[in-house]
């Protein structure tokens, strides 16, 4: 006789507020990139991916160089402002 196999739906998580040191530690993170592409548009290169989403970045470093805009979300790319930078 064979044993039925049950499988069942994995358990989700409640729902929580994210923890406010990870808030504070993602914002810290954006103004550090923010104020390395000020300085030197390549330091996309080392952003988060998430970043080359975040306009203000992606225009700092496009404004310094248009090769940045290669490495700009796809969204960003069709941005009429950001392409005309």
């Amino acid at each position: 006789m064979q044993a039925k196999m049950v499988v069942r739906a994995p358990q989700l998580a409640p729902r929580t507020m994210p923890c406010p040191h990870a808030i504070t530690a993602a914002v810290e993170g954006t103004r550090n990139v923010l104020t390395a592409v000020k300085q030197d548009w390549r330091a996309m290169r080392l952003a988060p991916q998430e970043l080359h989403a975040d306009r203000e970045i992606v225009l700092h470093a496009v404004k310094q160089n248009m090769c940045a805009l290669q490495m700009a979300s796809e969204a960003l790319r069709g941005d009429r402002e950001v392409v005309m930078q």
